[in-house]
């Protein structure tokens, strides 16, 4: 807008807001769109079962709050091989077409919800759909390297933005079938995400196939377990990623039982940790472009968390407002350490993977994950409920201790990849001597 030929928005302003659209605008490259087509798609659907779904099976289904749970922990740990697994078939197929067919096989398994009327049906149904969100987990993270390439840390910082937004904008939509609370409005969340699940699997064919990676030189089998270093960056990723249920497990029973905040604080974390990521999380991954980088990100991340964590204990002992507050500011620290986080461990697991074997070393990666993710519900009620407030100190002092370790252990991991991709080199010059 100008007036007298001059722009009311001086000119450094001007710049700067240019500077931040060009992070948030559409990406240029087709791959990357189709990626965050499918994202959209597919989180929507996600954000509205995981309000209401669960709902579905205690209050529609017949099913007990315990029997639900058991089957869900079951599943989960039944599951877990299926990330190294169907990450190793992708390094010997086309990872687009093995993504598709999970994506299928987790509509199938959403459908058959439907039907579900017993404890049995429902584990069988939710070890399916349980081995496919954990190898679609790592299929994911093989697809955004392929298409990202270069570019890769600000796709999947850009991809979990979206994530983030859509997943919130599927809650809402799930939350409406709540406040409706009648089996029609609980089929319509399964059903609505059951045909995501297809849709966002028709959304990848524009993607590029993608040929196989090349074989390597030596025969070893699963090599991912004879890289110690690897595995412990595995290792430690996986420790570290317990904060992400500091927001879904350990706030919410923390507000809600031991503080004086209202319980609609429950909620005001969550929005603060969401606009947060939405808006931040494409600028926080730019600054993490390789091993040395990530591991800076993660001792700085785990030094907030250690920080928040010690101010949550504190805030059990705070008058209602001031409860409010501290939270409120404390979630939003919290919330930066999650972004350096998530970029840190996304370029961890790509920098440290030889070529030969990405997909097994994705999967291995998001095994940690899947591992450290089936524990810290359990885990986090122990320790920042039962044993609170020291839990808390605890839980803090772990993660201080994962992003301190990284460091070490990601210079150990460079080391290695490096000296087996020289001796590969040597081997492969050597047969080209003695071809000629």
């Amino acid at each position: 807008m100008k007036t007298k030929g001059r722009s009311l928005i001086p000119d450094s302003l001007a710049v700067r807001l240019r500077t931040i659209a060009r992070h948030y605008r559409l990406p240029d490259k087709r791959p990357h769109r189709v990626l965050v087509g499918f994202i959209l798609i597919n989180t929507f659907g996600q954000g509205m079962y995981v309000t209401a779904g669960l709902l579905y099976l205690t209050r529609s289904a017949g099913l007990s709050v315990g029997e639900v749970g058991l089957a869900l922990t079951l599943a989960g740990v039944v599951a877990l091989p299926s990330n190294v697994l169907i990450g190793k078939l992708s390094d010997r197929t086309s990872p687009r077409n093995l993504a598709m067919v999970l994506l299928v096989v987790e509509g199938v398994a959403m459908l058959a919800l439907v039907a579900v009327r017993s404890f049995s049906w429902l584990l069988v149904d939710a070890m399916v759909a349980a081995i496919g969100v954990q190898g679609s987990r790592a299929l994911r993270a093989v697809l955004v390297s392929r298409a990202g390439g270069a570019s890769r840390v600000y796709l999947r910082s850009y991809l979990r933005a979206v994530s983030n937004l859509s997943m919130a904008l599927g809650s809402a939509a799930g939350g409406v079938a709540i406040q409706l609370d009648s089996r029609t409005a609980y089929l319509t969340v399964v059903v609505f995400n059951a045909v995501t699940f297809f849709i966002a699997a028709a959304v990848l064919t524009s993607m590029p196939r993608y040929e196989p990676a090349p074989a390597a030189a030596t025969g070893a089998r699963m090599p991912v377990l004879r890289d110690g270093p690897f595995m412990a960056v595995t290792a430690l990723n996986a420790l570290m990623t317990l904060q992400y249920s500091v927001l879904t497990v350990a706030l919410p029973l923390w507000i809600s039982e031991r503080t004086e905040a209202p319980r609609a604080m429950v909620s005001g974390v969550m929005i603060v940790n969401t606009v947060l990521v939405v808006l931040f999380q494409v600028r926080a991954g730019q600054r993490v472009v390789d091993a040395k980088s990530s591991a800076r990100a993660m001792r700085s991340a785990g030094v907030i968390f250690m920080a928040t964590c010690a101010v949550f204990a504190l805030t059990g002992g705070l008058s209602p407002v001031w409860a409010s507050v501290v939270l409120l500011a404390m979630m939003a620290l919290h919330t930066l350490g999650e972004l350096w986080h998530a970029a840190a461990a996304f370029e961890l697991a790509h920098d440290l993977a030889p070529e030969h074997a990405y997909g097994e070393y994705q999967g291995m990666f998001s095994f940690g994950i899947s591992g450290a993710m089936a524990v810290a519900p359990g885990l986090l009620t122990l320790l920042c409920i039962n044993w609170a407030p020291q839990g808390w100190f605890l839980l803090g002092a772990l993660l201080l201790a994962s992003g301190l370790l990284t460091g070490p252990a990601a210079a150990a991991a460079a080391a290695r990849a490096a000296a087996v991709e020289a001796k590969a080199k040597q081997a492969s010059a050597a047969v080209a001597d003695g071809a000629g």
